[in-house]
């Protein structure tokens, strides 16, 4: 096997890790984390002229569907974390000390029943 037929044979899989990777990043990169097929495409599009239209493309989404890597909610795309990313972020947040919000508004004090004095 030459080099040639050996680089041809790796682009495939190269091209689909990187696709894969680039669905994860669009997912990710949108406000809220939760993307529409249009976003996704948009920003595939933006990687690589065309690649949106691939059907390797859908595929590849229905296989990350299919993993659990995304979820589809209410007809966007959002990341499902592995449980050692919540315990990552819920450690983060014990280490920098966050406190719970307080109330805007002051709970109104009762007034206090007078004690009468028995003489």
């Amino acid at each position: 096997m030459t080099e040639t037929s050996l680089l041809d044979s790796l682009k495939p899989s190269y091209e689909k890790t990187n696709i894969r990777r680039w669905i994860i990043t669009a997912v990710s990169n949108v406000k809220g984390n939760r993307a529409t097929i249009h976003q996704i495409r948009k920003y595939l599009d933006s990687k690589k002229t065309g690649l949106a239209n691939k059907p390797e493309t859908k595929l590849i989404m229905k296989k990350l569907l299919d993993i659990g890597r995304l979820v589809k909610v209410d007809g966007k795309y959002a990341l499902r974390k592995s449980k050692f990313a919540r315990k990552l972020a819920s450690n983060k947040a014990k280490r920098r000390g966050v406190k719970k919000q307080r109330s805007l508004f002051k709970k109104a004090k009762r007034p206090r029943k007078k004690l009468s004095k028995s003489s």
